[in-house]
């Protein structure tokens, strides 16, 4: 009844409790079996609670999950406004309800299982423990009162029975306070009891009613977004019957087809974009054709496969291209690509087709050449888009991208983190035969300029050669400007900046590299400024010894020395050693340690005084032609000097009649430095050439055991069955010295050779099998980053070996 306290439990006074009656021993265990069931029942409900809350936290988990598929979903309609916008607000209020649900499992484990859990803890334990205490102290009196009961009479003033009666004083006065303090602990449950359950559960129903209603506003805000997209719904459903109405007449666009078996080009003011699929023409052995789908877009050609292919770079830049049609091979409608090291064929489907093409790309070509450097958009990097398989001379390799490693140690190099010409920031190309970095305005004025002066490459697009890496690093923009720029006259042509125009660039790398406008009149004079260590400012002077003569007594894989000087502290590779090694990653082919550290310990309290003698001495020495100078640069493996002399007007394949008339090539291969050996074939040197015994470079590769000069000679055409006067081939001297690894290279190259020639494509200027460029490539990376593995001793001098083993 609504006002009215029921008490409903039997009353129990502290008087009765005094008493110890039989009225009050069964109240008071009426009581104590209430308070049991009471504990008993809380004890349940608090369980069910917290299995209650674990369920909720599932529910909840799950509910979260089915968010989340929600949210995945949406990310199937990117680019839809209609449903990103709905599936967002949709999202939005469930994530909501989830925070309002995993409340309501808060509230109830907090109103419920805690609440209840601390009464049962703080009330009802007190409970129990003064029970024990009661019913102990119950016995006690109880025990006290039989002895009273049983003392005997005794004479007045008698010392037994006033003992007795004093503990039975005592065990009474004890009880009393006793039953007083349990009569109050039950009484105080009794009275909290209803308190406790009645406000556990109305806290109960306060967060269930909080958690309803929340959801009830969410969805009252929601509801005009729900009835707004039932009418787009509605909206899109006849939309879509009436495009399923007109798709119903799809089958007579066939005849449309036509249009597109005839394509046209048509210039536009815009950038040129052209698409379309071709059959392109592969560089493996079987040269066979395969259809990919080409795309002309900011100034570049890529192509990709119709499924399961990502995209690959034909040409980077069109500026760096040639397009012309190919008539003279058995397939119809082909033209080729021309590309700085590579030739690029492709086949369109009708003569229409390969006429738009030509067009397309003629005309890109020019568009980009019309465009200002500050114009010009920058390339997009299609090489790293769905694992792309990158191109390297014209073949797509399949394995991962290659690593950028080579960039990093070319732009380290002082000076090459600008371009060499304008001095443009982070330049992205290179020219290797020059051996310096250039931005990519500079790099088509270099391709223009032609092979035979600049060849271009991409620092970030394509791969290269370890010994092309070697050049790099034995030049660099310093040394190279400090050749080409010795002596500039601003009168002839105005310095390149970053923002200069076409022509000004034009005019200036035109004066440096075609012209030679700006080098010393003296060859040679390089020796006491830029041969020196990379950066300083003290003189050197640098002196070559002449090489020892071979000896024809010596049997073959005998090393050559060579004696190169400098005074004082010579760069790394100066210096008289044997050569036994790969050829490749060695010391005497790392980059010249500054100055200060290779004079380390010296006495330098004089300085001034040497410097001027060191310069005086400079003065004194006698004046060299630019060939005599390449023949001491080859000798030594001098890079620098070897450019400095090849500038000034160098023949690089003259003969030295005071050395058996052997070539800068023969010298480079007697010094044992890769780079220099490389330098020379990228500035047109003969790699077959025979002194006067009929020795080629490649027998003294063979010779020093230098793998690398091996690969290097037979990769860029070197004869493996050219023989001396005394009938010795290269490899009859590899296997005279039990060098295996030459060996494999050497036969491999002539079985390369024969398959050739029963192909009959002997003498017709066709690549090598893609196996043997793997082979020679993998020899080339061993000798580059493991050359130990390829250090291999000769065979002892008192064990011979057969030619025919």
């Amino acid at each position: 009844m609504s006002g009215v306290v029921m008490n409903l439990k039997p009353k129990i006074g502290f008087e009765e409790a005094l008493k110890d009656s039989p009225n009050f021993r069964s109240t008071l265990e009426e009581s104590e079996h209430g308070i049991a069931d009471l504990e008993s029942k809380l004890e349940k409900m608090v369980k069910l609670c917290n299995t209650m809350v674990d369920a909720g936290k599932a529910y909840n988990n799950a509910f979260s999950a089915f968010i989340q598929g929600v949210k995945e979903l949406g990310g199937h309609f990117t680019g839809d406004n209609l449903v990103q916008v709905y599936l967002m607000k949709f999202i939005h209020a469930l994530s909501e309800l989830q925070g309002f649900r995993a409340m309501l499992d808060d509230q109830a484990h907090r109103s419920v299982s805690r609440a209840l859990g601390l009464f049962m803890k703080e009330d009802l334990k007190k409970v129990k423990e003064t029970k024990r205490v009661y019913d102990r102290i119950s016995d006690d009196l109880d025990n006290a009162l039989h002895k009273n009961a049983q003392a005997p009479k005794a004479k007045p003033g008698g010392g037994d029975n006033e003992e007795v009666n004093n503990v039975l004083t005592a065990t009474r006065s004890a009880f009393g306070h006793t039953a007083l303090d349990y009569v109050f602990q039950v009484k105080l449950v009794q009275s909290k009891e209803r308190h406790e359950v009645l406000n556990t559960m109305l806290s109960f129903m306060h967060s269930q009613f909080t958690f309803f209603h929340q959801g009830f506003d969410l969805m009252k805000d929601l509801q005009p977004s729900l009835k707004e997209l039932g009418t787009q719904l509605q909206i899109l459903n006849d939309r879509a019957k009436a495009d399923k109405k007109d798709m119903e007449g799809r089958h007579p666009l066939v005849q449309k087809m036509e249009s597109l078996w005839n394509v046209t080009f048509t210039p536009s003011a815009g950038p040129i974009t052209m698409e379309g699929y071709l059959f392109k023409k592969t560089n493996n052995a079987f040269k066979t054709w395969h259809r990919r789908w080409f795309t002309v877009k900011n100034d570049q050609l890529v192509y990709q496969k119709r499924t399961k292919g990502g995209i690959s770079i034909a040409a980077e830049d069109l500026r760096l291209c040639n397009v012309k049609p190919l008539d003279d091979i058995d397939r119809r409608f082909c033209f080729e690509i021309v590309l700085p090291g590579k030739t690029l064929q492709l086949q369109a489907d009708n003569e229409s087709i390969r006429q738009a093409w030509i067009q397309a790309l003629q005309a890109g070509i020019n568009s980009a050449y019309c465009l200002s450097p500050t114009q010009q958009s920058k390339p997009e990097d299609f090489s790293n888009q769905n694992a792309a398989p990158h191109v390297v001379n014209g073949s797509t390799s399949s394995t991962e991208p290659k690593s950028p490693s080579f960039k990093a140690k070319i732009q380290s190099l002082p000076g090459n983190d600008k371009c060499c010409d304008c001095k443009n920031e982070n330049p992205t190309w290179c020219s290797i035969n020059l051996g310096i970095t250039l931005c990519i305005e500079c790099s088509g004025i270099h391709r223009s300029l032609g092979v035979h002066i600049s060849k271009v490459r991409s620092l970030t697009l394509d791969s290269m050669e370890p010994e092309t890496l070697k050049v790099m690093l034995e030049l660099g923009n310093n040394l190279v400007r400090s050749i080409f720029e010795a002596r500039v006259d601003e009168t002839v042509a105005m310095p390149a900046s970053p923002n200069c125009s076409s022509a000004v660039r034009r005019k200036w790398i035109e004066a440096k590299y075609k012209d030679k406008s700006f080098l010393s009149k003296v060859p040679g004079s390089f020796r006491s400024t830029s041969l020196r260590p990379r950066s300083t400012s003290r003189i050197r002077r640098w002196r070559v010894a002449k090489p020892e003569s071979v000896d024809r007594n010596k049997p073959p894989g005998t090393v050559r020395a060579c004696s190169v000087k400098q005074e004082p502290g010579g760069s790394a590779g100066a210096r008289e050693e044997n050569f036994n090694d790969s050829g490749i990653g060695g010391s005497r082919d790392a980059i010249p340690v500054e100055p200060g550290k290779a004079d380390e310990g010296s006495d330098s309290s004089d300085g001034e005084e040497q410097e001027a003698a060191k310069t005086k001495e400079i003065a004194e020495e006698p004046e060299f032609t630019a060939t005599e100078l390449l023949f001491q640069g080859s000798s030594s493996g001098n890079v620098g000097l070897m450019m400095d002399a090849i500038a000034h007007g160098a023949a690089v394949n003259e003969m030295d009649s005071n050395d058996d008339s052997r070539t800068p090539m023969h010298k480079a291969a007697s010094s044992g430095n890769l780079g220099a050996l490389e330098y020379l074939l990228l500035n047109r040197s003969k790699v077959n050439v025979s002194d006067v015994s009929g020795i080629t470079p490649l027998h003294i590769a063979t010779s020093v055991g230098n793998t690398g000069m091996v690969c290097l000679c037979l990769k860029r055409g070197a004869v493996q069955t050219a023989k001396d006067k005394d009938g010795i081939d290269p490899l009859a001297i590899a296997i005279n010295s039990a060098n295996a690894d030459i060996v494999t290279l050497l036969r491999l190259a002539r079985l390369n050779e024969e398959m050739k020639e029963s192909e009959g494509l002997c003498g017709n200027p066709v690549e090598d099998d893609e196996t043997f460029q793997d082979v020679f490539r993998d020899f080339t990376n061993l000798a580059s980053n493991n050359p130990e593995a390829l250090n291999r001793n000769f065979q002892e001098p008192d064990k011979p070996t057969s030619p025919d083993t």
